[in-house]
């Protein structure tokens, strides 16, 4: 299992705080859209990696939720 930690930045500014790894660790930052973020998890999973499931249900009701508010429109 891997974790992941994930910040969400409301306003415009984007901060992106230096990483505090422990001795051994590679954890490799990526920014994603919120809106995009459940589209690059399917990629990661298509090439092999593990996702965490509390990451991935919550990128799929986010994007579930997308879809359901566009619908209406």
């Amino acid at each position: 299992m891997k974790l992941v930690v994930l910040n969400v930045t409301l306003d415009d500014k984007l901060e992106l705080p230096e990483q505090k790894l422990e001795q051994g660790e590679s954890i490799v930052r990526k920014v994603v859209e919120l809106n995009k973020l459940y589209d690059e998890l399917k990629e990661y999973d298509k090439k092999g990696f593990v996702l965490d499931a509390r990451l991935q249900h919550f990128a799929a009701g986010f994007a579930l939720g997308q879809k359901l508010v566009s619908s209406k429109k």
